[in-house]
């Protein structure tokens, strides 16, 4: 007598392309950086059943390494079958698939064997033929991990030391005004005095920013938060257009300064903090009036210069005083050129050059919204800048000998 082989049919979990599993996945592997990172990062889908407005709901969740969570459903959340285990594929190469698979409903489903996969495997078929009654498009990910308890991003000990709360006009502002040639590591959150204000230093350029709008909320306890630019612009980029709110907690029992948490309507982020960061001051009371002019006379020469001096390694900018209302800057690659610009401006102290790297005076003046704008100087290699507009007041403090440390690093390596 023979047993019939009866073959185990896989659960078929079934996900609408309406839900934007497609743009949640694009978002999610915005966190890949380096080649590294896409070879290592993985994405982590578990599907679970929550009550949510009195019904029993289906959840799928995708997370990465960089605790950012977000969720879609199945076509059918209330009675639909979901992933009967959690499993982890490659972040971009599960990016990559539902890329491509741009058809009204696409199918996952996990072969532990059933068709032959060697090592556990994710199947998305998509681009379902009516006429065949066969998908057309199969991709399998080799599964990296298999049937994990479910992540816990919040820890239990944790405690909430403080709040903050930044619309997307001062978010805009935060990373674009701090963010110097897009190569900042990040910002640090400082609160003292019980007012808030933003901090980067740049290898030598220093810049505090204070937000106009958030003048109105008054803290009662001072900190400091430090917070990488890539993690703020994933933050910044969620596409919720209401007010961003920001929960920093400590960690009981645990050596790490605590973690950031933010939740906006499509993505969930927990962060962990390593340091408070380092804050500082600024202040114009040990320095001199170098300059006064209206920035909008000076951008324009000075974007000339830099392109005229693209060939040189590293650009340097020398201000002098030609008379009471006129100035040059200029730039030169030793051995070929020189250029000169003279520009409408009034220099303070005669026989005083005054030195800055070139393509970081064009940033330090471009879209100040401002009619005139004021250098002060404490040596010919030290500046300090503060200006208001109606969005924000901005201080800036230069050490052109640090800077130029920092560009000369780059061309050794």
């Amino acid at each position: 007598m023979t047993e019939d082989i009866v073959e185990e049919q896989p659960i078929i979990m079934d996900v609408s392309s309406f839900s934007n599993i497609g743009q949640k996945v694009n978002f999610l592997a915005q966190g890949i950086k380096s080649l590294e990172d896409a070879q290592s990062q993985n994405i982590y889908i578990e599907c679970f059943t929550e009550e949510r407005e009195e019904e029993k709901i289906k959840v799928i969740r995708f997370s990465t390494n960089l605790a950012i969570w977000t969720e879609v459903y199945p076509v059918d959340k209330i009675d639909g079958d979901v992933l009967p285990k959690s499993i982890a594929v490659n972040l971009y190469d599960f990016y990559n698939a539902i890329e491509n698979s741009k058809d009204d409903i696409i199918s996952f489903w996990i072969d532990e064997g059933q068709q032959g996969a060697d090592v556990p495997e994710l199947v998305i078929s998509t681009f379902y033929n009516d006429n065949k009654e066969h998908e057309e498009l199969e991709i399998r990910l080799k599964i990296q991990q298999l049937d994990f308890p479910r992540r816990k991003f919040l820890p239990p000990s944790r405690k909430l030391e403080f709040s903050f709360t930044l619309d997307q006009i001062s978010m805009y502002n935060v990373i674009h005004q701090l963010n110097i040639e897009n190569k900042t590591d990040g910002v640090n959150v400082v609160v003292s005095d019980r007012r808030m204000h933003f901090q980067s230093d740049y290898h030598g350029f220093m810049t505090n920013l204070a937000i106009k709008q958030d003048e109105k909320q008054v803290y009662m306890n001072d900190f400091s938060v430090f917070i990488p630019f890539y993690v703020l612009n994933l933050m910044a980029a969620t596409g919720q257009v209401s007010d961003i709110k920001f929960d920093f907690y400590s960690l009981e029992g645990s050596n790490i300064y605590g973690m950031l948490v933010v939740e906006t309507e499509d993505y969930n982020f927990a962060h962990m903090i390593d340091s408070k960061g380092e804050s500082f001051e600024l202040s114009e009371e040990h320095g001199e009036d170098y300059l006064i002019a209206d920035p909008e006379n000076i951008i324009y020469p000075l974007q000339m210069l830099n392109r005229i001096n693209k060939p040189a390694k590293i650009s340097v900018a020398t201000i002098e005083k030609t008379d009471k209302e006129n100035g040059e800057i200029s730039v030169s690659y030793e051995g070929r050129y020189s250029a000169i610009a003279r520009i409408e401006m009034a220099i303070f102290p005669d026989n005083m050059p005054l030195h800055i790297d070139s393509d970081l005076l064009e940033v330090i003046l471009t879209k100040t919204e401002i009619d005139g704008i004021r250098i002060k100087y404490i040596d010919s290699n030290n500046i300090y800048i503060k200006y208001e507009n109606a969005l924000f007041i901005k201080e800036m403090a230069y050490d052109h000998v640090k800077f130029m440390k920092y560009r000369e690093e780059l061309l050794i390596n």
